[in-house]
């Protein structure tokens, strides 16, 4: 049995699953074992020992306690070798597949010119065989070996001539999707025609376009016609028979040659990747308009293919997708033509646009050279909340006097485990970051997306552990003051050499010495001092009043004055929902730097090269940093509190944690009868659902119980509403019950009400419009209720529902198991949004920066837009997750 249901105890069934997993840990053995063989077989056939010193193999994830042994990345021992010698000519083996190769561009910091290789007529000839079977080329697109194993290949693809490119690349990169999907849709109409032949006709051809078409299919629509429903059920069931490898093998290379066109520049290029822009799978797509934003630096290219490119992806750049969206714009942005011009400008000038979007084309704006005094004119007809922010940002973009700082050396590690080490930055370039190029690709600059670079390292700079007094903002940022003072509900104190004021809602609190702990929790109600010693160490009330000696704290009637020296934190009140406030929609535009000091900036990424970095925040203005100052860099930071928290429901060790920004445990309730939910409340207590004592309770932080309604019968989930009440599924019973504190039952939702005698609610929200959205497993249906009982919103067909949330556009995100699945559906019912291949997923929540939280057995994961694991949090079975 591998999941628990409304009727049996988690405890059985977790005795059921466990001697299943021995053996599902050998096979998973195996299977990794076998696919490691033929990655490295793949990777050898490019070049051996690049593959192994990058770290590009790929690596299995853990299983929880170690029941799959862990297969270890490879270490890097070698240094990149310079690619190029005095000549500009590439030295390397696999490296010199063009014999024209570009000079390291991190001697110069100038983007490689186009136009030199072995293609059109132009100079350069291979001085390497270009494989003749295309299995061997492009083995890396379809292994798992990450971008930089995938960039190995890049040079063969460059040192082909244009009639092998057209022959044996150009075909693969063909666009289908929106002809495609007009195809689809008029046959889905036909199996609704009025002809029976016409009906049958329509069915075969859409079996006949294969499993392609399956990801067309699930995003329609519901249909109304009964004959339509019949005959596209049969349709799918077909299809999904039919194996999907040779689609996921074809996608894969797409991907690979998309992005190997970064390097390959001409008319017949920028036509293969507007063709790829139409590809199906989102990840060609994604590839393609990366590499497009890199050709249209070319002005004879724009000039001829820019028009048509803009008019291809505009409407992209409107994509809530924001890796698309980020994509597009840059792409636009890339094209020196009047029009991209415009309409960048027009972005920057429209409130309406999200500050993140608007910034990331003042930034594209800014490198334009057909800008002139455009720009400036736009900033300063500019008049909406923004309009000073962007002003800041557009003075942070002018060149600082940075000339006599150092080029740094750093280590780039990526999110597919990829890893190259001394090597350079040269720059930003549209949706990519650019680093001197390893021998693998030729000596050229290699195109990193800033979506996938996980860390940048300042080997020469370790980490410190922050010493003294830290300010920490809401943002994440954490900084070394003095001056500190209270001005209302504004802190005043000096910082980064400037004097700065920020709301104190806008920070998270004080450290008097940061090496002594960290600002954790905190209270929605009061500000907090947490005392270094004494038995009442937590004082809440309001702050009065601060000093560079003190600090006093009102309690009631009575103000306390308090010096530095006993204060362990000072923790400000914390806002309705713990997070930040904000632009915080954007994960790709924010970036972390952990100073070699011990401070902390996060902001929006203004500016970056080889030997600084520039970053802007609305509280604290722009920061102009060295590199060589800086020990590490993240890229993707979503702009939210690293000193944020996620509780953590694990049942597979029957407790509830606290575990913080860095996902270390700061607070445990243990041995619990089979906790299945649990939520922080607005006065800081944790209401648990235990199912196995047919129970919920509410702890305090001691783990005393103050509250608990026991009149259920292996409950669910339960949810504190607004006003003190409780929000309960009750299986067992068949109901949904909301009691208030003195256990009355003042509003239900059961048999009579849903007029099913099926009716298993699992989960259960209450909406803002005072509806509750329910997850019916045992009717295998989501439904939207009114207080009165009326169903007014539902979706149904679906097996093993565990969870379902309602997200602020409207959209119903999804969680079930078998098969484990997270998706997202629209009012209408269709699919617009999944992720697949979880691990028993027991609870989803969109994040505000657009990611995925997942509470999966094995632990709590947040996935990107595309379908990345971006980070892991630690639990044996998470069944429930929430972030605050």
């Amino acid at each position: 049995m591998l999941v628990p249901i409304p009727d049996a105890r988690r405890g059985k069934t977790f005795q059921m699953s466990a001697p299943f997993r021995p053996a599902f840990s050998s096979i998973c053995l195996l299977a990794t074992a076998l696919s490691v063989g033929s990655i490295v077989d793949s990777a050898i056939a490019i070049e051996p020992h690049t593959a192994v010193s990058h770290g590009i193999l790929p690596t299995t994830q853990d299983r929880p306690q170690n029941r799959r042994p862990k297969h270890q990345d490879p270490k890097n021992h070698d240094q990149p070798e310079k690619s190029a010698n005095e000549n500009g000519n590439d030295t390397g083996t696999q490296g010199a597949a063009d014999g024209n190769a570009k000079t390291d561009p991190s001697q110069d910091g100038q983007q490689p010119e186009k136009g030199t290789d072995s293609q059109d007529g132009k100079t350069g000839e291979p001085t390497a065989p270009i494989p003749v079977d295309d299995d061997v080329l492009f083995a890396p697109y379809v292994s798992n070996v990450g971008l930089l194993g995938r960039l190995e290949v890049s040079p063969a693809i460059r040192a082909m001539s244009e009639d092998q490119f057209v022959n044996r690349v150009l075909p693969r990169l063909t666009g289908e999707r929106n002809r495609l999907i007009l195809e689809v849709r008029n046959l889905v109409e036909t199996l609704g025609d009025v002809r029976y032949a016409a009906r049958v006709e329509a069915q075969r051809a859409l079996i006949e376009k294969g499993p392609l078409i399956l990801s067309i299919l699930e995003n329609l629509p519901p249909q109304d016609d009964l004959e339509i429903r019949i005959r596209l059920t049969r349709v799918k069931e077909e299809l999904g028979k039919a194996g999907k490898e040779d689609i996921e093998r074809n996608a894969c290379i797409a991907r690979g040659l998309a992005e190997a066109l970064s390097y390959r520049s001409g008319p017949v290029e920028i036509d293969a990747l507007l063709s790829a822009i139409d590809y199906l799978d989102s990840r060609v797509r994604l590839a393609a308009l990366r590499s497009a934003g890199v050709q249209m630096h070319d002005p004879e290219l724009a000039a001829r293919s820019g028009a048509k490119l803009l008019e291809r992806i505009q409407a992209m750049a409107d994509s809530s997708d924001l890796e698309v969206r980020n994509g597009a714009t840059t792409a636009i942005g890339a094209m020196q033509i009047p029009e991209s011009r415009d309409w960048l400008l027009a972005l920057v000038s429209d409130p309406k646009r999200s500050p993140s979007h608007r910034i990331l084309a003042l930034r594209l704006l800014h490198a334009r050279k057909d800008i002139e005094g455009t720009l400036g004119e736009a900033l300063a007809k500019l008049s909406d909340d923004e309009a000073e922010f962007l002003r800041t940002i557009a003075a942070c973009l002018d060149p600082a006097q940075t000339n006599d700082r150092p080029s740094a050396t750093v280590n780039l590690e990526l999110e597919d485990g990829g890893k190259l080490e001394a090597t350079h930055i040269v720059g930003l370039d549209g949706a990519n970051v650019r680093f001197a190029g390893p021998k693998a690709t030729g000596g050229s600059a290699i195109y990193v997306p800033r979506s996938t670079v996980d860390v940048i390292i300042n080997p020469s700079n370790a980490t410190i552990d922050a010493q003294g007094a830290r300010i920490f903002l809401e943002s994440g940022t954490s900084l070394r003051f003095d001056k500190l003072a209270l001005d209302g509900d504004r802190v005043t104190f000096h910082a980064l050499d400037r004097d700065l004021t920020i709301p104190k809602a806008m920070l998270r609190g004080v450290l008097s010495d940061a090496s002594r702990g960290r600002i954790l929790g905190g209270s929605r109600d009061h500000d907090q001092v947490r005392l270094r010693e004494g038995e009442d160490r937590v004082i809440e009330g309001k702050l009065e009043a601060l000093t560079e000696d003190s600090l006093t704290i009102k309690t009631g009637d009575k103000s306390r004055e308090i010096a530095w020296k006993d204060v362990e934190a000072l923790l400000f009140r914390l806002d309705g929902t713990g997070r930040a406030t904000g632009d915080t929609g954007d994960i790709g535009q924010f970036v972390q730097v952990d100073m070699a000091n011990g401070e902390r900036l996060v902001g929006y990424l203004v500016d970056l090269d080889g030997s600084s970095i520039r970053i802007a925040d609305r509280r604290i203005g722009c920061v102009d940093v060295a590199l060589t100052d800086v020990a590490r860099m993240h890229l993707s930071n979503s702009g939210r509190a690293l000193t944020g928290f996620t509780l953590v429901c694990d049942f597979g060790n029957t407790s509830v944690m606290e575990l913080d920004g860095e996902g270390r445990v700061v607070w445990k309730l243990e041995e619990l009868f089979d906790p299945l939910d649990a939520e922080i409340t607005p006065t800081g207590t944790i209401l648990i659902t235990e199912q196995a004592d047919d129970a919920v309770r509410e702890y305090d932080r001691g783990g005393k119980q103050i509250w608990a309604f026991t009149d259920l019968g292996n409950p669910m989930d339960a949810d504190r509403l607004p006003n003190g009440n409780t929000l309960i599924t009750d299986p067992g019973n068949n109901r949904v019950i909301e009691v208030d504190r003195e256990k009355n039952i003042v509003w239900k939702f059961g048999l009579e009400e849903a007029r099913r005698k099926e009716f298993k609610p699992y989960d259960a929200d209450r909406l803002p419009n005072g509806n509750t959205l329910i997850t019916d497993q045992g009717d295998k249906r989501v439904i939207e209720v009114t207080t009165s009982g009326e169903v007014v919103w539902e979706i149904k067909g679906i097996d093993y529902l565990v969870d379902a949330d309602r997200l602020p556009n409207g959209n119903t995100l999804i969680t079930r198991r078998s098969p484990n699945m997270v998706f997202e559906v629209n009012q209408q019912g269709a699919t617009v949004w999944k992720l697949e291949k979880l691990t028993m997923p027991g609870d989803a929540d969109r994040l505000p920066d657009g990611t995925t939280m997942v509470a999966e057995d094995g632990g709590v994961k947040i996935y990107g837009r595309d379908g990345t694991l971006l980070r892991r949090l630690p639990a044996e079975w998470a069944i429930e997750a929430n972030g605050y």
